[in-house]
């Protein structure tokens, strides 16, 4: 393991390889400042135990786990990608979060904010608190789940893409969530919700394994078409343009 700390004000990180050991951040003055890329690789975490970690505007690859148990994480304009098989994530707040391992298992342990984009490239299972999120939110892989929920609520336009299905529930307080593409969630505990704001879906197909949960806000079918698969659904207020109902989950 590598450890920064004393109380240097600015300790640096450079260069475009990678770090093969977990590197900790203990500082008890200073800050620790990320340069161009950190990549850290093998069975690394990244550990903030003490001191503020400044990502700047690099680009963070972490196989494993952001641990942190203390210290302020700084996420400037940075992007964090996790690319490990498991992951486990604590209370941080991220500009840009993409996930891209097929067989990547996330634990949220408390709830996480992401101000911009949110993409997942890849991912098998995503479980625990909830991910918060301000940006656009992108669904590229096609096969996932999970017992996390994706909550977007930004403050200005917010706009759904991809080919990919969202695996685990969504729930919207945005001023303005925009359906960009088709959006299906999986698994059969998935529920769609929207508290508050704007929410439309313009021309395309929402596709539903549960329920449909509505409590306010304003909701735009455009001309879009929503698809209920489950079993067993319950259907808030909306009015939909187009409605279909398929009991056979695999139909």
């Amino acid at each position: 393991k590598i450890l920064m700390s004393g109380t240097l004000q600015n300790q640096s990180v450079y260069g475009a390889g990678v770090c093969g050991v977990s590197l900790e951040v203990n500082k008890s003055a200073g800050n620790v400042l990320v340069g161009s890329y950190l990549t850290l690789s093998g069975s690394s975490d990244l550990i903030l135990t003490l001191g503020s970690f400044n990502a700047g505007s690099g680009i963070i690859t972490l196989p494993r786990n952001l641990v942190k148990t203390g210290g302020t994480f700084v996420q400037g304009n940075s992007t964090v990608i996790f690319n490990g098989a498991t992951a486990t994530i604590d209370n941080i707040n991220f500009r840009y979060l993409k996930f891209d391992n097929i067989a990547q298992i996330v634990t949220i342990n408390q709830p996480i904010f992401v101000d911009n984009n949110l993409t997942f490239s890849a991912i098998a299972t995503l479980n625990g608190s909830p991910i918060n999120v301000g940006g656009n939110i992108y669904f590229n892989d096609t096969a996932w789940d999970g017992t996390s929920k994706i909550i977007a609520n930004g403050g200005g336009s917010q706009t759904i893409y991809g080919a990919g299905v969202c695996g685990v529930s969504m729930e919207s307080t945005s001023n303005g969530l925009n359906l960009g593409s088709n959006l299906t969630l999986t698994g059969s505990a998935s529920d769609f919700s929207y508290l508050s704001g704007t929410i439309n879906l313009n021309s395309c197909t929402l596709t539903l394994p549960n329920n449909f949960i509505s409590s306010g806000g304003n909701f735009n079918a455009g001309t879009s078409t929503v698809i209920f698969k489950g079993a067993n659904v319950s259907i808030g207020y909306a009015q939909f343009y187009n409605v279909i109902f398929k009991i056979l989950w695999n139909e």
